[in-house]
């Protein structure tokens, strides 16, 4: 948990339960196929590496955006301590 930067109060008393900020997604620019010698790649197997990885992983995708950049999104299950904590709080 971020002491610092949650504010306190309700947050102190969720972390006091062990319950702390968690983040389960994340979205990147991806490494090599942003780069000038990835796009040329890139463009070569971008159906291909779309369709592989979108099709066989479904916490992690790639896709192309209307700019032209290359995202990874990645994603994984929130630890069930959080959904027990916060039906107990609903």
């Amino acid at each position: 948990g971020d002491k610092t930067y949650d504010g306190g109060g309700p947050a102190r008393l969720l972390r006091e339960n062990g319950f702390y900020l968690c983040s389960n997604k994340i979205v990147i620019e991806h490494p090599f196929y942003n780069s000038p010698q990835g796009r040329s790649m890139w463009e070569k197997v971008k159906e291909d590496e779309i369709k592989k990885c979108n099709d066989h992983k479904e916490n992690i995708r790639i896709a192309e955006e209307s700019d032209g950049r290359v995202l990874v999104y990645a994603e994984i299950d929130l630890p069930s301590k959080f959904n027990e904590l916060t039906d107990l709080m609903g």
